[in-house]
């Protein structure tokens, strides 16, 4: 039986994705250095993406492919 994602996490990933995304197009593809507050909110926000994946059956190896679908593939 699958997890019940609700909503609220649903939309967390999507929102963490959205920013963990745009950190790793600028540190890897514009090869922009990452502010301070950057890399702390990267931290968190990795964090917790991880942990609400893992609460809801993501492999870690799904979630990679989640964080990096399109990523070097899209023009920033």
């Amino acid at each position: 039986m699958q997890p019940d994602i609700s909503k609220y996490s649903r939309q967390k990933i999507a929102d963490h994705l959205l920013v963990l995304r745009n950190y790793a197009a600028k540190s890897l593809i514009n090869l922009s250095p990452l502010s301070d507050v950057e890399i702390e909110d990267l931290d968190y926000r990795m964090q917790s993406f991880l942990e609400i994946g893992r609460s809801i059956g993501c492999t870690d190896a799904k979630l990679a492919k989640m964080l990096f679908r399109d990523c070097f593939d899209a023009d920033y």
